[in-house]
């Protein structure tokens, strides 16, 4: 019976960017010149862990660069070679590298296959102890080729079995290195994965490996097919490779490949070299003991010198035992010890994977092959997600606490509801109080459910946060800066929605932060400061929204350069502007304040759009800097996209919502407190300060009802920066409100972000204040023109 993999497929991609996501924080939080052995573990299960799922779902691309990159890591571990930096970058760009290899494997594009090969060439130069020229004089001395495709040709029909097994002849000497790390191990593990191995020569035990290899493979994968699938290996030593007849051995078909050899294998051959010799047993048990294990379970070392050959266990957390052959094996045959790290390759047969195109071999690049299945992706992607799955992440992981808060709520939601029913049929006019209970204890009910809801689609804003330590990294490296990121908060929660949508804005303040803040380290220590500059990027709740603020301690805005600039582009400014609304310019489109233009930024495109991205999502940024000192931007967003806490104004026979965090107070002005401008414009007196007055009846053309503006409400709020007065007629109350997008249902409205549905069925639009506070401006400027 099939399995259908294909269901699984997105466990997968969600596990292995997971999996990329720990290797990245541990590879940056490395210390190179004193690596943690933990962290070097860590890493290593997590690459280990990719390789090992990519492989049983048939994604032969990301299981072999995995492979490669695992090779190195294993090494540093075991301190055979040192860390050092410039590893930390190749490992960096392998996971970049095998994320983009993910991503198109789900559809979202195509893998760079130059890049991947040049990274693959890179990690295994780096990999290998010796140069290779001294692996040249290895084969030419023993007369082998390089690499097993020099020397395999297709074979004769004659050398093909009935059932279309192929037999190769493999003669094998390793480097010194491979045969030290795991690279003849893995080696084996690899070649039992296409089919039944048998080592039929192999170096002393003394000698740790190093020798000569004699092997055979009993495989379907056709000639021109192996040379594909083995040649990713081929950097562990010289080869010889020739296609030999299939012989058949009694018990082949009763096997299922779970064996390398048959039970009567010799006792010789089990340990490959890999374990120290034991004495051969007693004749009266040396025929029992012959065959146990035939090869599969690894014998218990009798002394801590053959311990080093079982370090590696349970760092693959044990591959699955697929169920077919679970119930085909009897229980005799069942392991009675725990799996090796690589079992599970060799010792199943591999499952075909569903709806994957078979790999395609790539052109040669450079002096290694790009490992099998690579270039499949380029063209077309190797497999899709299962049907019913989104191409973007469209799952998320819910605690059990939250989703048991969430019924309990719904339980007494409904208790609630059948005690409203019943108190209905039997109330009398005595008692309405209970009634009006009812209904309190509904709402709160009702409240409660709804926070509940929304409880579980709250992410911690560390799924941002943890991105941009690698940005600083490399970023600062590429501008000549030192410069520390520090970070607070990150298990603050906030919509999946907004997660999703406040990464490229956060990115964007973060790289002008370290393009334009922070100094060059000579600038700093000739300033009295630290070579060495800090971003800091913190979250924290306040009121009904999440703050979130990208500070530096570098130079700070220029506020001259910057009316500078606005005058040679036009833009109506004056000396006695406050900062807070010269800073506001760096917004506009195509501003820059920039000497020069870099890939990283200049050319003023961006800052707009991070302001227009945030005011879409409902929130706003402002901006706090001193020349010399460094800048911060605060950046305001609702908790969530669905819900939204405002006022309800009533302006004519319309009613308004006003998001409650754009507002500051409300007042009633006295007569004395309006003064009307030259250019006609209002202002209305706050405590000794002079607000623009909005009047929304004539800023949407609603009819008018006066203009006395002592029987108004004035609401302050604030936008961007500036504070502005909104002239309403009434104040009706406070509500939470569901928002409906307005533009989704009929189209764009000027001032109007958004819409909800009242309490009594009538519908209600929701301001965009700072719209509208360009709005006035722009007509307070079209009337200076007149």
């Amino acid at each position: 019976m099939a399995i259908d993999m294909t269901q699984f497929y997105q466990v997968f991609f969600e596990e292995s960017a997971e999996h990329l996501a720990a290797m990245e924080a541990l590879l940056l939080d490395l210390d190179v010149d004193n690596p943690d052995q933990e962290q070097l573990n860590a890493i290593f299960r997590a690459a280990h862990s990719i390789k090992g799922s990519a492989g049983t779902f048939g994604f032969t691309d990301l299981a072999e660069t995995t492979h490669i990159l695992e090779n190195l890591l294993d090494r540093i571990r075991k301190q055979e070679l040192t860390l050092r930096p410039d590893m930390v970058d190749a490992f960096l760009e392998s996971g970049d590298r095998l994320r983009e290899m993910l991503e198109a494997h789900q559809g979202r594009g195509a893998v760079d296959v130059q890049a991947v090969q040049a990274i693959c060439a890179r990690l295994r130069q780096l990999s290998e102890g010796e140069p290779e020229v001294a692996r040249a004089q290895v084969a030419t001395a023993l007369g082998v080729s390089r690499h097993p495709v020099d020397s395999l040709r297709p074979a004769p029909v004659s050398t093909v079995a009935a059932d279309g097994r192929h037999a190769y002849g493999i003669e094998f000497v390793p480097t010194a290195a491979s045969a030290h790390g795991d690279g003849v191990e893995g080696l084996l593990d690899e070649l039992r994965s296409l089919g039944s191995l048998e080592v039929l020569s192999h170096p002393d035990p003394e000698d740790q490996g190093v020798g000569f290899w004699k092997l055979r493979l009993t495989t379907e994968t056709p000639p021109e097919r192996f040379s594909e699938a083995v040649d990713f290996v081929a950097e562990n030593g010289a080869w010889r490779v020739a296609e030999e007849p299939v012989v058949d051995t009694a018990g082949e078909d009763t096997d299922f490949g779970f064996f390398d050899n048959a039970p009567g294998a010799p006792a010789e051959d089990r340990g490959y070299g890999f374990f120290v010799a034991i004495e051969p047993p007693a004749p009266a048990v040396a025929e029992e003991q012959t065959g146990e294990g035939y090869g599969f379970f690894e014998p218990l070392p009798p002394e801590p010198a053959t311990l080093a050959a079982a370090e590696n266990d349970g760092y693959g957390f044990f591959e699955p035992l697929p169920p077919p052959l679970a119930e085909a094996a009897s229980p005799a045959d069942k392991p009675a010890a725990p799996l090796e790290e690589g079992d599970g390759y060799g010792f199943f047969e591999p499952l075909a994977p569903v709806a994957v195109p078979p790999p395609v071999k790539v052109e040669e690049a450079s002096s290694r092959p790009l490992p099998v299945g690579v270039s499949t992706i380029a063209s077309k992607p190797a497999a899709r997600p299962a049907a019913g799955v989104a191409a973007g992440d469209s799952s998320i992981r819910v605690s059990v606490e939250k989703v048991d808060q969430l019924i309990n709520l719904v339980g007494e939601l409904v208790i609630t509801q059948a005690m409203l029913l019943q108190t209905a049929v039997q109330m009398a006019e005595a008692a309405p109080e209970r009634l009006v209970s009812g209904l309190a204890q509904l709402e709160r009910n009702t409240r409660d459910l709804q926070e509940s809801v929304m409880s579980i689609r709250m992410l911690p804003i560390s799924f941002v946060f943890s991105r941009f330590p690698r940005v600083v990294r490399d970023l600062s490296g590429k501008l000549g800066k030192q410069v520390e990121l520090k970070t607070s908060g990150e298990t603050t929660e906030l919509d999946k929605g907004l997660i999703e949508r406040i990464a490229d804005p956060l990115t964007h303040l973060i790289r002008n932060s370290l393009d334009h803040g922070i100094e060059l380290p000579e600038k700093r220590l000739a300033a009295g400061k630290n070579p060495v500059g800090t971003i800091t990027l913190k979250a924290y709740h306040q009121g009904g929204n999440i703050v979130i603020e990208v500070g530096d301690d570098g130079a700070g805005l220029p506020r001259d350069r910057i009316l500078a600039k606005a005058r040679e582009r036009g833009l109506p400014v004056s000396d006695q502007m406050s900062d807070q609304e010269v800073f506001n310019l760096i917004f506009e489109a195509g501003f820059s304040t920039a000497e020069q233009v870099t890939d990283v930024s200049g050319r003023g495109v961006g800052m707009d759009v991070v302001r227009r991205n945030i005011q879409a999502m409902g929130g706003r940024v402002e901006i706090e800097s001193m020349l010399g000192i460094g800048t911060r931007m605060t950046v305001r967003l609702p908790l969530t996209l669905a819900i939204l806490d405002g006022m309800s104004v009533a302006v004519a026979d319309q009613t308004y919502i006003l998001p409650l965090s754009y507002v500051i107070e409300s007042l009633q002005p006295q007569a004395g407190d309006i003064r009307t401008l030259a250019n006609q414009a209002r202002v209305v007196q706050v405590r000794g300060e002079y607000l623009p007055v909005v009047v929304l009846r004539e800023l949407f053309g609603l009819p008018a009802a006066g203009s006395d503006f002592t029987e108004g409400i004035m609401v302050v709020v604030e936008a961007d920066g500036s504070k502005s007065g909104l002239f309403v007629d009434a104040l009706v109350g406070q509500h939470q409100v569901v928002i409906k997008s307005l533009e989704a249902n009929y189209r764009r409205v000027p001032g109007i972000s958004g819409a909800t549905i009242m309490g009594d069925g009538h519908v209600a639009l929701i301001l965009d204040v700072s719209a509208i506070a360009g709005m006035a401006r722009a007509k307070v400027a079209r009337q200076d023109e007149r």
